[in-house]
């Protein structure tokens, strides 16, 4: 296609960019078109880029676990999971998980974790049984475990803990 001078070219553009865990959105009003190429894009300024607000979960505190009822195989974690994004976050689930000492899985479990407005939390208990004594167990627990929130920080959704009867 030749090129025409002096056509002013409406761009409709929608850029989205992800930049150290952060969404970035472009609008097309922020775009003008190039006075020599009405195909090409100019006037990307710090201004025009905008952080899109997103949920950030995150496992704020937990309890300890009783060292009777590690040697009754059974484990009970009441963990806070907070919303510090900027936006609502959505429902989502709760998973802890049960581990040996050879990292094979022994027991797992679910919960719901309730919408959470910003900057709001909620307790929640959650439990699972692994039926005998081990030397040792490894348990992770996970907010949104199913990945179902695009968060601005999906790396601190997990505690985790090592633990001897």
């Amino acid at each position: 296609m030749p090129r025409q001078h002096g056509i002013v070219a409406a761009i409709a553009v929608a850029l989205t960019l992800a930049v150290a865990g952060h969404a970035w959105a472009i609008d097309s009003k922020s775009l003008p078109p190039s006075s020599t190429d009405p195909q090409a894009v100019q006037g990307v300024t710090p201004a025009s880029v905008v952080a899109t607000p997103k949920p950030d979960l995150v496992v704020k505190q937990d309890s300890s676990v009783s060292k009777k009822d590690l040697q009754l195989g059974y484990v009970q974690w009441k963990v806070h999971v907070r919303n510090e994004g900027k936006k609502k976050a959505g429902p989502s689930t709760l998973c802890l998980t049960i581990r040996n000492e050879n990292n094979e899985l022994k027991a797992s479990a679910e919960k719901p974790i309730p919408a959470l407005n910003v900057n709001t939390g909620t307790w929640i208990t959650i439990e699972a049984s692994y039926g005998s004594v081990l030397d040792y167990i490894s348990t992770d627990v996970v907010a949104d475990c199913k990945n179902v929130i695009d968060e601005s920080n999906e790396n601190n959704n997990r505690k985790n803990a090592q633990l001897a009867p």
